[in-house]
Order: structure tokens, then sequence, then C-alpha cells
């Protein structure tokens, strides 16, 4: 009886330390206000790019515990904007990429990007021809912006003698982005 009930104990430690572990709900609630607030400021063109600046530092250092990956690299790429003297407004764009945009005015005839299905029981019918040999990979042009964006944010780092860990990180999350 007793192995049992120490059995039991041992469980319900382990049970509780897992639960401890992370943040709590109120705190996951608390991060997920906070972003959003820093996000609305990003989005007004009343507020201070120090105010914005400030609001991301906070939120990076206390509240990005348990977030998301994707938002603390946003609040870090907001940083790092805001401190290299852009002070742009972001905006919630509803428009399609220019590029879409133009492919759709000299293209309204193109082929769908998945057909119709015509069969449950066949695969459906291929959309593009392969890739000539020796014709790059589609993610190469995304590469080069990458590759751009992370010498711009170098040199920024280095005229201001700061730490470009930033720059690497989101370099390393844009390749990933291209290659997805």
């Amino acid at each position: 009886m007793s192995q049992g009930r120490t059995v039991w104990l041992a469980l319900a430690a382990a049970g509780l330390l897992a639960i401890s572990c992370g943040p709590g709900f109120e705190a996951m609630h608390e991060s997920n206000l906070r972003f959003e607030h820093c996000y609305r400021l990003d989005m007004d063109s009343k507020i201070a790019p120090s105010h914005r600046e400030h609001c991301w530092r906070d939120w990076t250092e206390i509240y990005a515990r348990g977030q998301p990956l994707d938002r603390v690299e946003y609040a870090r790429r907001r940083i790092t904007e805001i401190e290299s003297g852009d002070g742009r407004v972001m905006s919630l764009d509803q428009d399609p990429p220019a590029e879409q945009r133009l492919f759709e005015e000299t293209a309204p005839d193109a082929p769908m990007a998945a057909p119709a299905p015509t069969s449950a029981h066949e695969p459906p019918p291929k959309t593009a021809p392969a890739p000539a040999p020796g014709s790059g990979h589609p993610g190469a042009r995304c590469a080069e912006q990458c590759d751009q964006t992370l010498g711009d944010c170098s040199r920024l780092c280095e005229a201001k003698q700061a730490d470009c860990a930033t720059c690497r990180e989101d370099y390393r999350a844009c390749m990933r982005r291209c290659y997805e």
C-alpha cells in the first residue's frame, strides 16, 4: 500500500510540475493583449516612434515568454526598424501585392492554381510544367531579397556599433520562408 501511495504522490508531483512550468493562462492573455496594443500603436500616426519602440521593447523583455516565435521575431524586427529611423506607420493592406495584380491584369484566362477535382479516385491534373534543369529554385529571388535585407541591416548595426544578432535571426527566418 505504501508503494502505491508513493507512486501516486510522484505522479501528482510530476503533474503539478508540468502544469507550473509554462506560463499561466492569465500571463498568456496579458501577453496577447500587450502584443495587440503595440501592434495598434504601430498603425497610429499620432504615436511617436519612440513610444512604439518602447512598447515593443517592453513586450519582448517582459511578455514574450511562451509566445509563438513569429510574434517574437516581428517585435524584434519592429524594434530594429524603428531604431534605424524607419518611422513608417504600419497598415493592413487588403489589396493583393502589385505583382499579383499585374499578373491578374495581364493574364485573366490563366489556369487556376489548383483545378477543381475531376474524380475522387484520380490525381489532380498538372497545373504547370516542371522547371527546366538549371533554371534556378523558385525561392532564389526571395533569397536575393533576404541577402539584400541582411546587408542593409548589418550596415545599420555596424554604423551604430551594435550587436547584429537580430539581423542574423531575421535573415534565417526570411530564408526559411523562401524555401518552405
